[in-house]
C-alpha cells in the first residue's frame, strides 16, 4: 500500500507537456494559476499559435515531425532530459483543468512517485477500468499507468533516454518499459491519483499500420521482447 513521505517544504521543480489541437486548442482550462511550467509541441513542425492557449503562457515550445505520440513522447524526453524534477506529458485529446493538475503534482510529491497519472472521468473513452476514477480514493497503486498522460520523475527520464527504445503508436512503453525501468531503479509503484480527473474525450484506435509495418499491438510485442532480452 503506497503512503505518503512527508518531507517538509519539499517541492521537485514541475512542468505539463501538451500539443494544442488545432480545432479545439487547449484543452487545459485556465481556473487557477499554474504551480508548474506549461511546454508545448507540434509534431508537424509548426510554431506556437498564441490564439489555441486559453490565455495561458507555453514557456518553451518544440516543434519537430513525428508519426504519432509514442514517437513525439520519445523525441521530448530527450529534449527535456532533466530540465524538471518531475514532468506530465499529456496527450491533446484530454481535458482538465490548471486547479486540478495544481493539486496532481502536490500529491505526486507528497508520495515521492516516480510514475502517475490522473484518473479517468466516467464519461471518458477508456482501455483499461483500473484508470476509472474512484471517488472514495486520493491515490491508488496500479500495475501500469497509460502512455496518454504519464507523469514521471527525472529519474525514469533519463532511464529513456538511456535505454532508447520506443514505438511509433506509444503502445507497451507503459505497461512493458515502465515496469522494466521502474525494477531496474527500484523505484515506488506506479499509482493513479484519484484526486485529480481528466477527461478523454477521442476512443483509442489500434488497428492503424505504421510505417514500421506493424500495428500498435504488434509494435508493443515487439518492444516487450526487445526488453527482454536485457539485463534485469
Amino acid at each position: 500500500m503506497l503512503r505518503p513521505i512527508m518531507k517538509k517544504n519539499w517541492r521537485r521543480s514541475r512542468a505539463v507537456v501538451v500539443s494544442p489541437d488545432k480545432e479545439s486548442g487547449l484543452l487545459i482550462y485556465n481556473d487557477a494559476e499554474p504551480d508548474f511550467d506549461l511546454i508545448t509541441f507540434s509534431y508537424d513542425g509548426s510554431q506556437l499559435d498564441p490564439l489555441l492557449m486559453n490565455s495561458l503562457v507555453s514557456k518553451d515550445h518544440y516543434a519537430f515531425q513525428s508519426e504519432m505520440w509514442g514517437q513525439s513522447f520519445h523525441t521530448l524526453c530527450g529534449l527535456i532530459g532533466g530540465k524538471y524534477d518531475v514532468v506530465c506529458f499529456m496527450n491533446s485529446d484530454l481535458y482538465v483543468g490548471v486547479s486540478s493538475l495544481n493539486n496532481f503534482f502536490e500529491l505526486f510529491d507528497l508520495f515521492e512517485l516516480d510514475f502517475a497519472q490522473p484518473s479517468l472521468s466516467a464519461n471518458s473513452y477508456i482501455s483499461h477500468n483500473h484508470t476509472l476514477n474512484v471517488s472514495t480514493s486520493t491515490v491508488l497503486e496500479v500495475q501500469f499507468i497509460e502512455i496518454m498522460m504519464p507523469c514521471l520523475s527525472s529519474k525514469v527520464i533519463n532511464e529513456i533516454n538511456r535505454i532508447g527504445m520506443t514505438t511509433i503508436s506509444g503502445w507497451g512503453l507503459d505497461c512493458y518499459l515502465f515496469p522494466y525501468i521502474q525494477k531496474k531503479l527500484n523505484l515506488r509503484p506506479p499509482a493513479v491519483i484519484h484526486a485529480c480527473q481528466v477527461m478523454h474525450i477521442k476512443p483509442v484506435s489500434s488497428n492503424i499500420l505504421y510505417s514500421d509495418g506493424l500495428t500498435a499491438q504488434e509494435q508493443a510485442n515487439k518492444l516487450r521482447d526487445l526488453l527482454n532480452a536485457l539485463p534485469h
